[in-house]
């Protein structure tokens, strides 16, 4: 379902073991369009992280990843049910931080300590991932 206000895959508690999680997700929906068709129509968002495709009634609309984002929809809303897709992919660090210690004792062995750890892991959080707040029809009747 396309939450009304989401949050990121690293710290939404209706998913916790995506808090590693690195690949895609697909949030769907539908929603009832009531109003005469506008001339021009887009979906926007307040954040995405890190890329979406988002396709209507079965068309892709498009791929977005700035913030503000906002894909023309006009040519396949419809009046009544509209059915809503919204694959997003995030970046492979989430998993990379998720999985566990590298054990560096046969490289050193080989090679010497010419390989310092790895930095990433010493970072507190996870990035985040997902759909974050909220989503929006922009108009002009």
């Amino acid at each position: 379902m396309l939450p009304s206000d989401a949050a990121s895959w690293a710290c939404a508690s209706a998913w916790p073991d995506a808090k590693f999680f690195s690949g895609r997700a697909v949030y769907t929906a539908q929603f009832v369009w009531s109003r005469p068709l506008p001339r021009q129509a887009w979906l926007a968002f307040a954040r995405i992280a890190e890329v979406a495709t988002v396709t209507i009634n079965g068309h892709q609309a498009g791929v977005i990843w700035t913030p503000l984002a906002g894909v023309k929809i006009s040519d396949w809303l419809k009046e009544g049910t509209n059915s809503l897709s919204v694959e997003v992919a995030n970046l492979p660090l989430n998993g990379f931080l998720g999985a566990p210690e590298e054990d560096l004792k046969p490289l050193r062995a080989a090679y010497g300590d010419r390989f310092p750890a790895p930095t990433e892991k010493a970072m507190a959080l996870p990035a985040d991932s997902g759909l974050i707040g909220r989503a929006w029809i922009r108009y002009a009747p």
